[in-house]
């Protein structure tokens, strides 16, 4: 039974141990003017693993940054603790945080029609490590 829970056409609170993250009309270019957010959340004591596999977005504009972009904070709130901005080739890879509550951003802005695919990649919850005593 799945625990994801639709919150608008693009946004998604996740709540399986395991998923996928992609952005909208992945493998097919993504469109402009989007807003979406994935809320993972894990159980108490457990952290979550992303890891991106394709990752495309628009080139950074020389003069005004990313323009199109996933943002990765570790939290549930627009403001948690930020980790990282990634925008075109700048694929954020694989990455395990210290958090069992990760909030990824998808900001495409509105204009230019021709566009990368976006991209594609899983989440996974990860257990605390158990200390053996012999």
């Amino acid at each position: 039974m799945s625990q994801t829970t639709i919150l608008s056409e693009c946004s998604r609170q996740l709540n399986n141990p395991q998923g996928v993250i992609q952005s909208p009309d992945y493998p097919q270019t993504y469109p402009p003017g989007k807003d979406c957010v994935w809320q993972i959340n894990a159980p108490s004591g457990f952290r979550i693993k992303v890891q991106f596999s394709e990752f495309h977005l628009r080139e950074v504009d020389s003069s005004r940054g990313c323009l199109d972009f996933l943002e990765i904070r570790e939290g549930d709130l627009p403001l948690s603790k930020f980790t990282g901005r990634y925008c075109g080739r700048n694929n954020p890879g694989e990455m395990v945080l210290p958090t069992n509550k990760l909030r990824l951003s998808f900001h495409s802005q509105e204009g230019q029609s021709d566009r990368p695919i976006g991209f594609h990649g899983r989440y996974q919850f990860i257990g605390k490590l158990i200390m053996r005593v012999s």
